[in-house]
């Protein structure tokens, strides 16, 4: 075989192997964005409030302002479409869970154009005020928005799956 075509041959292949496992592609964007997420909301011991208001500045760098959330429960549902009423549960709910640990499954990511949708399924456990364990599981699905070529989370609706006690 020709030498020029062995050299086009690995530098096809080789360009390939770059947009596939190197680029910085949107579903890993917006993995990354997942995973910031997660290290923004957990904690391993109760936070003092310089710590709190730094997370959720970081969390305000990662939602847009017109984010809303939805509970869905199996009697009722509860949405928040407020940031700083978003800040104000964060802030009570450090005071009720000294730690919070979040695992979720790979994210399934659907992409059209300016707009993804990320599911999977979160699991949220540590310790209450009174030192009881608690693990909730929830079927989370985040609503993404690519402004100004990064992505910003714009909505989550979760549903929770662990059976009421």
């Amino acid at each position: 075989m020709n030498s020029k075509i062995k050299v086009s041959i690995i530098s096809v292949i080789a360009i390939i192997c770059y947009f596939v496992f190197f680029s910085n592609s949107d579903k890993k964007e917006i993995r990354k964005l997942i995973n910031n997420l997660e290290t923004s909301l957990e904690y391993d011991k109760p936070l003092k409030p310089i710590s709190i208001a730094s997370r959720l500045r970081d969390l305000s760098n990662m939602i847009t302002s017109d984010f809303s959330a939805r509970a869905v429960g199996e009697e009722k549902t509860r949405s928040v479409d407020n940031l700083n009423q978003i800040k104000e549960y964060a802030v009570v709910a450090t005071k009720y869970f000294p730690n919070i640990n979040i695992i979720s499954s790979p994210a399934l990511i659907t992409l059209s154009g300016n707009q993804a949708t990320a599911s999977m399924k979160v699991s949220i456990s540590g310790k209450d005020k009174q030192a009881e364990n608690f693990r909730e599981l929830f079927d989370i699905t985040l609503e993404l928005l690519k402004i100004d070529s990064k992505w910003k989370l714009s909505g989550v609706s979760a549903e929770r799956l662990t059976p009421e006690d």
